[in-house]
């Protein structure tokens, strides 16, 4: 008898947790809608364009100035997220924040050249630099009110994937 209930009370509570947790919206369901691509397709000095949309997320491969893979992943509803993931083929002499930080930098003004749709990482890259001193790898450090950024690096045998997050929420 105890464990008929034991079983329905487990059962009970399995059904609560399920009803719950709710499956997160997909983006077309989020007030900023589906994301969408950041770089056009036939842009000079972009190659290899590809953007994927998903439900819960996008992605946009690219290649910048024939050199630079770029991985940008946009996710998020209510609080989006955009993580460039900078492809460095060459592993760096110095691996300290202060490194990284600038190199972010210096690809966002790169970018932000390319053309008049990519101004606003200019502002970015302004911003990231007047805060370069506050920054520590993989953490997120709040800009302004409702904007974090995050730098990070993965070391590879063949590189360094450098990672950039701008976000709402850390």
């Amino acid at each position: 008898m105890n464990k008929l209930k034991f079983c329905l009370l487990c059962l009970v509570l399995a059904a609560t947790a399920c009803q719950q947790n709710k499956a997160p919206r997909q983006l077309k369901d989020c007030p900023m809608g589906v994301p969408k691509p950041v770089f056009p397709a036939q842009m000079p000095g972009v190659s290899s364009h590809r953007f994927t949309p998903e439900p819960y997320s996008a992605t946009e491969e690219l290649i910048l100035a024939d050199t630079l893979p770029l991985t940008l992943i946009q996710s998020g509803c209510e609080a989006p997220v955009q993580e460039f993931r900078f492809t460095i083929l060459r592993r760096p002499e110095r691996d300290d924040s202060a490194f990284w930080v600038n190199k972010c930098v210096e690809i966002l003004y790169a970018i932000s050249g390319m053309g008049n749709e990519l101004l606003p990482l200019a502002a970015w890259a302004q911003t990231v630099e007047d805060s370069s001193p506050n920054f520590i790898l993989g953490e997120s450090l709040l800009i302004q009110q409702g904007a974090y950024v995050t730098i990070d690096r993965i070391p590879s045998a063949e590189g360094v994937i450098l990672l950039l997050t701008l976000s709402a929420e850390p």
